[in-house]
């Protein structure tokens, strides 16, 4: 029952995407100690080699580690419940009124207000990525993020590819460097 409430408060309160709902995964991590800050950058990765959403599939990965196989579909039936509930009212809602000059202008600032949630999400990955040991930079990390970045920007391909490519390339690194 903790894990259906806790990540349905989760759900019921991210709006912008998964990463906008980072902050909520780490204020859960602090207040349940059910994973830490570190796991929560291993969730992300393992949550963008699977397919579904980000939220979702970390919700998945933390019911299964805390319940086993029904933690898991409890954790995913609750972090799904209020986006269906929601995705319904906001659609028909948003049908009966875009046209309405308040809508749209409302629209103009829950998008600003997702985008800071979005970029206080990632300054913990960012740390996590790019610092070794809490306070060593891990400058090979910058190095590739900064190059695969300029890469996927102008090659555009298939994001699995970049993510599995990357896999692969960290595990060659380690046996070499």
């Amino acid at each position: 029952l903790k894990l259906f409430l806790e990540f349905l408060k989760v759900s019921s309160f991210t709006f912008g995407g998964g990463i906008a709902g980072l902050p909520y995964i780490y204020e859960l991590s602090e207040r349940t100690g059910w994973f830490d800050y570190g796991e929560v950058s291993n969730m992300v990765t393992i949550s963008q080699i699977t397919p579904g959403p980000l939220l979702c599939n970390m919700a998945t990965y933390v019911g299964y580690k805390m319940s086993g196989i029904l933690g898991a579909v409890i954790s995913t039936i609750a972090i799904v419940i209020p986006t269906l509930i929601a995705m319904y009212l906001i659609y028909r809602l948003y049908e009966k009124f875009k046209e309405n000059k308040r809508v749209a202008n409302s629209l103009n600032y829950i998008r600003a207000a997702t985008l800071a949630g979005i970029t206080t999400s990632i300054i913990p990955l960012f740390k996590d990525t790019f610092a070794n040991s809490g306070s060593i930079v891990n400058y090979k990390a910058i190095i590739y993020a900064i190059i695969l970045a300029i890469i996927m920007k102008y090659k555009k391909g298939s994001t699995l590819f970049y993510i599995c490519a990357s896999g692969v390339i960290g595990i060659i690194f380690k046996f070499y460097y």
